[in-house]
């Protein structure tokens, strides 16, 4: 294939590094033991407590989701009538107070990135006015004996209740004000819907049981909601994950495309909605992101280098504007006493750099690659060699050649 700009075919680069094998080791990622003093250990030893408790009350809800009739089924009715509500023109509203309410409150913001209309009702507003916010099949079609079955999800809003407790006074006090055609899912720790205040109240409720393993209490000495929060979120996301594959099945508008539509910014919505063949640019390191060298360089030794190394974004460095230091060179290093300004062959001038189009695909850069290490008169791709990745005239990126080949 014809690259354009390609660096010309040059002589071979008089400071090539010698041969070494195409993959070349990493420097060793784990790091050195430290001993950390009684106090430091506690405070490890608590996070490491959480952290493993939290896992195992996901585990246990997994278990429950895979094998309890109530809550598999339940989950299955909650999918059901939350996407009937949808595609009918209702939404979902999401109650909840206290930690459960900011569960919530997360939750909405899920579900309409996946494009699930979803609203936020504070319970104590809604008995101030905000209950208006609840959409309701018309009066007529109850008059005229519509079932409660065929008035589920027509134009009808789904309500969710989120309560650790399943008796939160100001949950259970709006109960009796919603519209009995509005229908409702608790999401609680209860595992039958004769055992919660809330679903007692509406036979034709749905529970969505949300215990955990012990109580916080026994976990950690206290009941500050951790472990029930966490369980909670979790059965949300999966709740807005199984609701977005339910209603978007069109082709090419199903919830990965919903989502990117209504994600537009951030690194989410810079990256690209279609998976092709990688690109080049996906394996570059910005020349902007490269630390540059103190000017002091010839003092520096090959051990400031590496440190250097160790904490910049891929463990690229820059001499200069102009030179950079990549990553294999440096880990080729060996002496960590010696000056860098003895040190031959380190730098890659970017008079050496070859260049290609950063929107090359790497598996074009790297047929080319191998058809010129085939050609005995051709040198200028020796391991060690660095791609300048070219977009709008300029080299703003770098790729190792050994990179191709990971």
């Amino acid at each position: 294939m014809n690259y354009q700009p390609l660096t010309p075919e040059s002589p071979c680069l008089p400071t090539i590094l010698p041969h070494v094998r195409e993959t070349i080791p990493t420097l060793p990622i784990t790091p050195p033991s430290v001993d950390f003093d009684s106090e430091t250990e506690s405070v490890l030893s608590t996070a490491v407590h959480v952290l493993l408790t939290e896992a195992t009350a996901l585990s246990h809800l997994s278990r429950l989701y895979q094998t309890e009739p109530i809550a598999r089924n339940g989950f299955v009715n909650a999918v059901n009538c939350v996407a009937a509500s949808i595609r009918n023109g209702g939404k979902l509203v999401i109650a909840g107070v206290g930690k459960s309410g900011k569960v919530g409150e997360k939750l909405v913001a899920t579900m309409n990135s996946l494009g699930i209309l979803t609203v936020f009702l504070h319970p104590v507003e809604a008995l101030h006015g905000d209950l208006g916010s609840v959409r309701q099949v018309s009066d007529k079609r109850q008059q005229n004996g519509w079932k409660s079955s065929q008035l589920m999800g027509y134009k009808n809003d789904t309500i969710l209740l989120i309560t650790f407790s399943g008796r939160t006074p100001e949950l259970c006090a709006l109960i009796p004000h919603l519209p009995p055609t509005v229908s409702l899912i608790a999401l609680t720790a209860h595992d039958s819907p004769a055992n919660s205040p809330l679903t007692r109240s509406r036979p034709d409720s749905i529970l969505l049981p949300a215990p955990i393993h012990e109580s916080e209490e026994s976990s950690f000495g206290m009941s500050a909601p951790t472990t029930s929060t966490t369980v909670a979120m979790a059965l949300g996301d999966a709740l807005a994950v199984a609701i977005a594959r339910k209603i978007h099945t069109v082709e090419g508008r199903g919830p990965r495309e919903v989502f990117k539509s209504f994600h537009p910014g951030g690194a989410i919505g810079m990256a690209p909605l279609v998976q092709g063949p990688p690109l080049m640019l996906a394996l570059g390191t910005q020349l902007s992101s490269m630390p540059l060298l103190p000017p002091t360089t010839d003092a520096l030794s090959t051990l400031d280098v590496v440190m250097a190394a160790v904490q910049a974004p891929k463990g690229w460095l820059r001499f200069s504007p102009d030179v950079v230091l990549p990553p294999r060179r440096i880990k080729q290093l060996r002496d960590m006493t010696l000056p860098i300004a003895l040190v031959p062959n380190l730098g890659v001038n970017k008079d050496s750099w070859i260049t290609v189009p950063a929107q090359s695909t790497v598996e074009e850069v790297l047929a080319w690659v191998l058809s010129v290490r085939s050609d005995p008169t051709k040198c200028f791709l020796d391991p060690g060699a660095v791609f300048g990745l070219v977009e709008d005239g300029e080299v703003n990126a770098l790729v190792e050649v050994e990179q191709l080949f990971e």
